[in-house]
């Protein structure tokens, strides 16, 4: 009996200098901000996710973000409510593939000016409709924020 406390003295001890000697562990700032379910709001009631904030950061920060090229559309659900869109159809962040979308800022005015230099009107499964808009029309989309991401 007395031997085996001996044991497992010996190994307490080995387990405790292990333990001491294991290296620190480096984690990256921006990966772990990266990661979907770090969501981070600020005093002014604002909130952000992937390192952007709602209705702050533009389409252009997204796509740096997640390092696809945006592609816009404006959408007109069955009710007729509009929505302009950038959606990114091959995202990979912090291992995850995702396609992310964005619900851009825009005033009404805004949104009808969009919508009538749409180029193309596609009929979509869920009874609403795609305008697809100019390529023209992408640098003046790229520095609209955004108040959603889905």
């Amino acid at each position: 009996m007395k031997h085996i406390y001996i044991i497992l003295g010996i190994l307490f001890v080995a387990l405790l200098v292990t333990w001491t000697q294991l290296p620190e562990i480096e984690t990256d700032d921006r990966l772990i901000n990266q990661l979907p379910w770090i969501i981070r709001t600020d005093n002014t009631g604002g909130s952000g996710v992937f390192g952007l904030t709602m209705e702050q950061s533009t389409v252009r920060q997204a796509e740096d973000t997640f390092n696809d090229e945006a592609e816009f559309a404006v959408f007109i659900d069955a009710d007729d409510s509009r929505s302009l869109e950038a959606f990114f159809n091959y995202t990979r962040i912090a291992g995850l593939q995702a396609r992310i979308t964005l619900t851009l800022k825009t005033t009404p005015a805004e949104l009808q000016a969009i919508a009538s230099q749409a180029i193309d009107k596609k009929a979509q499964p869920s009874n609403s409709y795609k305008l697809v808009l100019p390529d023209e029309l992408d640098e003046t989309l790229y520095n609209l924020t955004f108040n959603s991401l889905t």
